[in-house]
């Protein structure tokens, strides 16, 4: 996936990784190979790292529990999450001590247990504990966003259908809505939860007629490039172009669905001929 982005042309320095994918033969392939950084959450099982002395050399070679026990950890001032950081080495099992990678690993103490311990690991030592706590914070917040989508906009709710195309229209649906509510709940600096607001919408859209809400829609749309000028978000020598974009996107649109609801009226009577003749065969 990663090196089909890169072909696609994405440009990035930093790779995202749950805990299922940190392992250091992938993490190795990663800083060597395609120069790409990772930062990730490591599993608190029983692999094995070195911890090293001011020389480079391993002083002793310890799970990340035990690790974390023997670190000369204080408690911060400043009520932070961030228990202490160090740097590690990490070695496959067969692999020597000289040919393994080094991680920067920042201790974290767990919002709801603040006696469990997360360990979230980088390939780039030179980041602060604070930036690659910034960082993966950003997955944290991905995963909140698809939870708010299966919660509250019908992802993966909305259709049974086998056909990948249907399925990919419908979850882009989907993050739209909750990338619209968002929007507005920025720019209107909301303190309401996603999923308050999204209940509101959905009893308000109740109550709207559907010719009514597709031209609210239309409305709306047309303000985002304004909306996104106003904030300074947009290239005043682009706005043209945006809004450009966006009628003919709309237009498209609209010729598309007048073109659908055509053919669903061109197949209805045809369909009602053929089993109307089917009757009086039968009878």
């Amino acid at each position: 996936m990663v090196l089909n982005a890169q072909r696609q042309g994405f440009d990035f320095a930093y790779v995202l990784m749950d805990s299922w994918f940190t392992y250091e033969v992938l993490l190795k392939w990663f800083k060597t190979q395609r120069s790409i950084d990772i930062i990730g959450m490591l599993k608190m099982d029983r692999r094995k790292y070195h911890r090293k002395d001011r020389l480079g050399r391993s002083v002793c070679c310890s799970p990340l529990d035990e690790l974390w026990k023997s670190f000369k950890h204080k408690r911060n001032k400043d009520n932070s999450s961030i228990a202490g950081c160090e740097i590690v080495r990490a070695c496959t099992g067969k692999e020597k001590f000289e040919n393994g990678i080094d991680l920067k690993i920042v201790y974290l103490r767990s919002y709801s247990d603040p006696n469990k311990i997360l360990v979230l690991a980088s390939t780039d030592l030179n980041l602060s504990p604070e930036k690659i706590v910034r960082m993966y914070a950003c997955r944290w917040m991905i995963e909140t966003g698809f939870f708010n989508q299966k919660e509250f906009f019908g992802l993966g709710k909305e259709t049974r259908s086998v056909d990948f195309d249907n399925q990919n229209a419908f979850m882009c649906l989907s993050a739209l809505r909750a990338t619209i509510l968002e929007f507005h709940r920025r720019l209107h600096g909301d303190v309401r939860t996603m999923g308050e607001i999204a209940r509101n919408c959905q009893e308000t859209m109740r109550l709207i007629p559907l010719a009514e809400a597709v031209k609210e829609l239309f409305d709306r749309l047309m303000e985002f490039p304004d909306k996104l000028d106003a904030k300074g978000c947009i290239v005043k020598e682009k706005l043209r172009t945006v809004n450009h974009m966006l009628k003919m996107l709309l237009c498209n649109w609209y010729h598309d669905m007048i073109d659908y609801v055509k053919a669903i009226f061109d197949f209805c009577p045809k369909q009602i001929q053929s089993t109307g003749s089917q009757k009086k065969v039968l009878t």
